[in-house]
């Protein structure tokens, strides 16, 4: 039995969820005059791997294929990238309506409700 981090048990398999979409890491890359991330693992004090790559490469698998594939992924790109790609970009906007500042909440944390 697996642990999915939205729907709890389940006998569907893991898949592996981007803690940074890619997307995000696509509308950062070349913005501040870089054409990539530096990732750093750590152990403790001690650093055990720097390395440099085109976009932000940080899993967990945490999430059963359904979830992740389904209502997740639908959520992603129907509704949190058009609002939260011009905020991401620094684009002027006048107000973030409370609605959307509630989906932007639950998408950030992802506390396992689904929209």
């Amino acid at each position: 039995m697996n642990q999915c981090f939205f729907c709890g048990d389940t006998e569907r398999p893991l898949t592996e969820e981007h803690v940074w979409p890619v997307w995000v890491s696509k509308l950062l890359r070349g913005k501040y005059g870089s054409d990539h991330f530096v990732h750093i693992r750590s152990t403790g004090n001690e650093t055990t791997g720097l390395w440099r790559a085109p976009v932000l490469k940080v899993t967990t698998k945490r999430v059963c294929d359904e979830c992740n594939n389904d209502w997740l992924s639908a959520f992603e790109n129907d509704v949190i990238k058009p609002i939260a790609g011009p905020l991401i970009l620094g684009d002027p906007i006048d107000i973030i309506k409370p609605a959307d500042q509630e989906k932007l909440a639950a998408w950030g944390v992802q506390d396992g409700a689904a929209p």
